[in-house]
């Protein structure tokens, strides 16, 4: 009982690192444009496992303050530590990986599908690799505009230009509007 008491100690002062390290940042508002760092996240998982430094979450759903939503059959919170405490290292999310952010600016939904997915807070960006799919909202196709390749990079901001994608291997569909 006491084994299990401090384990579960130990993962809500992690989980509350996590929330702290990452409250801090701006919301973008659609004045300032584009999409800032998460803020505070809520994720929702079948079940969580703690090591040292790491949350594993299987079957996991996150939300961020942003209005980010992230979904994956595995997100790993990988923790750092530092002079000023712990915070976020990286997130790597795996396995049927799909997130979707909405630029605050123009209201266009991006939804981006990856065989994985590493978010680096230090960068504010999302590296994607294996088959990743962006589905793109334009006012200037009939449906979405699709982008298909091996590996994007998404760097998040706080700017009408925001999110800038960039990805390899790249191939465009979509059908104009009349």
């Amino acid at each position: 009982m006491k084994r299990n008491l401090s384990f579960a100690l130990a993962l809500a002062t992690v989980a509350l690192s996590i929330t702290a390290s990452l409250a801090a940042p701006v919301v973008p508002t659609k004045s300032a444009g584009g999409i800032g760092k998460p803020g505070k996240i809520t994720l929702t998982a079948k079940s969580s496992s703690a090591s040292q430094g790491a949350i594993i979450y299987t079957d996991a759903h996150m939300v961020t303050d942003n209005g980010a939503t992230l979904d994956a059959a595995e997100i790993k919170a990988v923790l750092a530590k530092s002079a000023s405490g712990s915070g976020l290292d990286r997130v790597i999310a795996t396995g049927h990986v799909k997130g979707v952010v909405d630029q605050a600016e123009t209201g266009r939904k991006y939804t981006i599908f990856a065989d994985k997915g590493v978010y680096n807070p230090k960068l504010n960006q999302i590296d994607l690799t294996g088959s990743v799919k962006i589905q793109i909202d334009s006012n200037y196709t009939q449906g979405p505009l699709i982008q298909t390749g091996n590996a994007a990079v998404v760097k998040l901001g706080t700017g009408p230009d925001y999110p800038i994608i960039t990805m390899t291997e790249v191939q465009t569909t979509f059908t104009l509007t009349q």
